[in-house]
């Protein structure tokens, strides 16, 4: 059984007081947002949000895929710390702006001047990577949280460009 609702003159009172000071108790506000509620963001946004890397500020060519599909920036975002998260992204950066990219806390940075091995372009989901001057494979999890697993290789297509793959995915 249901009891009706009475309002007590305290809060009749309170009430009453709102709505003269412009206050709406009747819910036409629309709602603030959820303080737990993250609020959705670019892919570029994303990339730092799940990694912990800053892109460099001339970073171009941005493309980015969680669990192999392109997100919607409205849609919610799958969770990174689940195992089996992926998330892939490229852009390429002046070569001298890698380097800030690959020493970021918990990196270690490989180069390697003959180039990626099968292995390493196989991780990356490459069959063959033509760069002129070698290339840089750094890795490491996520400090800040510890649960995200990050690679990184940067290929040099030409002498101007470096073009940087990004691969981060959950761990235990």
């Amino acid at each position: 059984m249901r009891r009706p609702f009475v309002l007590a003159p305290p809060i009749l009172a309170a009430s009453l007081a709102l709505t003269a000071c412009g206050g709406t108790p009747s819910g036409d506000e629309e709602p603030s947002p959820s303080p737990s509620a993250p609020s959705p963001v670019g892919d570029e946004e994303r990339i730092t949000q799940v990694t912990g890397l800053e892109l460099p500020e001339d970073a171009a060519g941005f493309t980015l895929t969680e669990n192999g599909e392109t997100p919607d920036e409205d849609a919610p975002r799958p969770d990174e710390g689940e195992l089996g998260y992926v998330l892939e992204a490229t852009f390429t950066t002046a070569p001298d702006r890698v380097e800030a990219f690959c020493t970021a806390p918990g990196m270690g940075i490989y180069p390697d001047p003959e180039g990626p091995g099968a292995d390493l372009l196989e991780t990356f989901g490459m069959d063959e990577a033509e760069t002129v001057d070698g290339s840089v494979h750094c890795r490491g999890a996520e400090p800040e949280a510890g649960k995200v697993q990050r690679e990184v290789l940067v290929l040099y297509p030409d002498e101007d460009t470096a073009a940087v793959h990004v691969l981060a995915y959950a761990v235990e």
